[in-house]
């Protein structure tokens, strides 16, 4: 049987800050959703109340990186929520906000066992 090897979050995950959109791109009819620290209701994230942004001034290619889809996680970066982790469970997607950022599990890293690992206390006392 092997040891748990203890390695720095960075080592196995990419960590993904959000995208400053322009609050003048907000509106109710906007195009695509968009999460917000607010949304973070942990363990997961909440997108009843989601903002939206208006994609015309944005490059759909350009923020690829910023898009988020079912099972990805995310995690508050200030404020009095900081580190605050939800799970993304909508079918459809959507795109972080600045003072968010996803977790991209780096190669032979159970995306399910890094959320997990983000959910334990322990982490969460070292590490907010």
């Amino acid at each position: 049987m092997s040891e748990w090897k203890e390695v720095v979050l960075s080592e196995i995950s990419n960590i993904i800050a959000g995208y400053a959109f322009k609050g003048d791109d907000f509106s109710e009819s906007g195009d695509e959703l968009v999460i917000k620290i607010k949304d973070i209701q942990e363990p997961f994230v909440d997108t009843k109340g989601a903002a939206k942004v208006n994609f015309k001034n944005y490059s759909y290619e350009k923020l690829e990186k910023f898009k988020v889809k079912r099972g990805d996680f995310l995690v508050a970066m200030t404020g009095a929520t900081i580190g605050k982790v939800g799970r993304y469970i909508d079918d459809g997607h959507a795109y972080i906000n600045q003072r968010v950022a996803k977790f991209e599990p780096k190669t032979n890293i159970e995306k399910d066992f890094l959320y997990y690992v983000t959910q334990d206390p322990e982490f969460k006392k070292t590490y907010t």
